[in-house]
């Protein structure tokens, strides 16, 4: 028993084509994360935002990386229980994966979207511009 697309999976047989598609992948998961920083940065006043960052950092690692390595091994089991080879059952994990991270980018879109209908959004885009000029003009002094 195979996962639908599972062999359709184009496999890398190259070490510099996977560090190239490596380092691609995770700029693209970390490049969020700034955009990411000041949505949270924005949405709590000056007097809380360490608590704020601890507590974003603190639900990303519960929600996110200590879930994820055991309910991944759990399908892998159960797939390979049901007679499903090893890689396959690696790859439709994987796969699983990734639906979670294209699910997360369509909820974001979903949120900027929302956020641009906010009454306050032009506020924010107005304050952030201009603390961006007050820096420029205390580098120009």
């Amino acid at each position: 028993m195979h996962a639908v697309g599972a062999d359709a999976v184009a496999q890398i047989q190259s070490l510099p084509v996977f560090v190239v598609c490596f380092v691609f992948a995770e700029l693209a998961l970390f490049a969020v994360s700034g955009p990411v920083n000041a949505a949270y940065m924005w949405a709590v006043p000056a007097a809380v935002r360490p608590l704020a960052c601890a507590m974003t950092t603190v639900g990303i690692h519960l929600l996110g990386d200590v879930p994820s390595p055991p309910l991944a091994g759990l399908l892998v089991d159960r797939l390979q229980g049901a007679g499903w080879s090893a890689v396959s059952s690696w790859r439709a994990a994987m796969m699983v994966s990734f639906c979670g991270v294209a699910a997360s980018a369509v909820a974001w879109a979903a949120a900027s979207a929302c956020a641009r209908s906010a009454r306050d959004y032009g506020k924010l885009e107005t304050t952030a511009q201009a603390q961006e000029q007050r820096a420029n003009d205390d580098e120009i002094d």
